[in-house]
């Protein structure tokens, strides 16, 4: 049985259903033993998400341990995970922010993501918003939706670090909205209407706000229902008005 490869990896990923054609239980758990740190990643994940093997969060740590101290960035991200949340192992902080560091180190955009967000708000963890910028950023311009959210919102309010910028604003909530997060969505159509770091758009405002109240964002439901009783300037419509204020509900 040959060894997981990188572009093995990515298969398994991709169609997991498809990759017990290729590698059983039994050959994967041989190449983790053997050392192999992309077995030990895929082994841990399996038993993390309880994937053909019963769900065991202590193996999962076992596994992405193994893998981790190999230098492998995933499996060091989702050990730092599963330190911080407290799965498998007791609750550690600190361990979580070493292995985050160790993965964002590598160029992983989720870990960087949580490594910043550690440094912004994480109980027994000093606060440094410089460290959580400097991750952010990273983080953002590869493309992670969440941290080009956060970037956004932290350029619209500024603090000591970042210093308040509308039009960065706009482009971070942008990249972020077009990815699907309702709350960059349901902050872009604020900018939209209140022309901030762009010209004001009403007809665009009105579009990212129903983006963001069609996936569920309880105060996105809220602002169309009142929009469509006529009283911001979206032709009235009092049956739209009832939907969307009743799914706020």
């Amino acid at each position: 049985m040959p060894r997981l490869t990188p572009v093995n990896l990515t298969v398994f990923h991709a169609w997991r259903g498809l990759i017990t054609c290729i590698y059983t239980i039994t050959s994967l758990k041989k190449d983790a033993e053997g050392g192999d740190a992309l077995a030990q990643c895929v082994l841990g994940v399996m038993y993390r998400d309880g994937d053909r093997v019963e769900k065991d969060f202590k193996k999962a740590v076992y596994w992405f341990k193994k893998s981790a101290e190999q230098g492998n960035a995933k499996a060091q991200h989702y050990l730092g995970i599963m330190y911080d949340n407290g799965k498998g192992v007791e609750t550690d902080v600190s361990k979580a922010l070493y292995w985050y560091k160790k993965s964002a180190e590598q160029g992983d955009a989720k870990a960087q993501f949580n490594l910043a967000f550690m440094y912004i708000n994480r109980e027994g963890i000093e606060k440094d918003f410089s460290k959580a910028v400097y991750w952010l950023k990273k983080s953002a311009e590869q493309g992670d939706a969440l941290a080009q959210n956060v970037l956004g919102i932290m350029y619209k309010r500024g603090n000591n670090v970042l210093k308040k910028d509308f039009k960065k604003t706009v482009y971070w909530l942008r990249k972020s909205a077009e990815q699907g997060v309702r709350e960059a969505q349901f902050s872009l159509s604020e900018m939209y209407y209140a022309g901030k770091g762009v010209e004001k758009d009403f007809s665009k405002a009105v579009y990212w706000l129903q983006k963001s109240a069609e996936q569920g964002y309880g105060i996105a439901q809220n602002v169309l229902g009142i929009m469509y009783k006529g009283e911001s300037g979206v032709a009235k419509d009092l049956s739209k008005a009832v939907y969307w204020l009743k799914k706020k509900c």
